[in-house]
């Protein structure tokens, strides 16, 4: 669901994503199929989410603060 962060697995790789205005920096995230990864969002202005329907992945940042999310892509 978009009302609870995503649990992340121990040893996730970070990756850090800054939020602000309408664009994430970065645009654009890559990650190995099978990889566990933690979306580290940060947020400059307003309350953003960061969320992939397809994976039931999700995470929210209030204004100036960061939150973390784990993902986990299986199928490349």
């Amino acid at each position: 669901g978009h009302d609870e962060t995503t649990p992340v697995v121990e040893g996730a790789r970070r990756i850090e994503v800054t939020a602000r205005s309408v664009e994430f920096d970065p645009d654009e995230l890559t990650v190995t199929a099978g990889e566990d990864v933690a979306i580290v969002l940060s947020s400059e202005d307003i309350l953003h989410d960061f969320t992939v329907d397809d994976l039931d992945a999700h995470v929210a940042a209030e204004d100036g603060a960061s939150n973390e999310g784990g993902l986990r892509a299986d199928d490349p």
